[in-house]
């Protein structure tokens, strides 16, 4: 069961006025090994108890968890192109995603 799904039901326990106890033992019994863990669910609780209203999950910052974007993809192609002999490491900080990434792209992508 999804993350939406399990936060839709903890923000309904919640508008019943169950407590953060009652609500992770109806979390465990709905959704057995599926169910979010005690952590979670608390700190869903405490959102919705606050006064939060939606069920996605909080933004997060940083750089997007995968580098794989066509974009990069085609910046890769280009300087891989201009030198065939580039270490991969000089790739990957000339574009500042990680080794694994440039990897990635030259083996699946570029098919190199």
């Amino acid at each position: 069961m999804s993350l939406e799904e399990q936060s839709s039901n903890i923000k309904f326990c919640v508008k019943l006025g169950k407590t953060f106890t009652a609500t992770l033992a109806l979390m465990r019994q709905a959704h057995a090994e599926e169910a979010m863990s005690r952590t979670r669910v608390y700190e869903w609780h405490k959102r919705f108890t606050s006064g939060r209203l939606s069920t996605d999950d909080d933004p997060r910052s940083g750089r997007p968890r995968s580098a794989r974007r066509e974009e990069m993809i085609a910046l890769v192609a280009q300087k891989i192109r201009r030198n065939r002999r580039q270490p991969i490491d000089d790739v990957a900080t000339l574009l500042g995603i990680s080794h694994g990434s440039v990897q990635s792209i030259l083996y699946n992508d570029l098919k190199i």
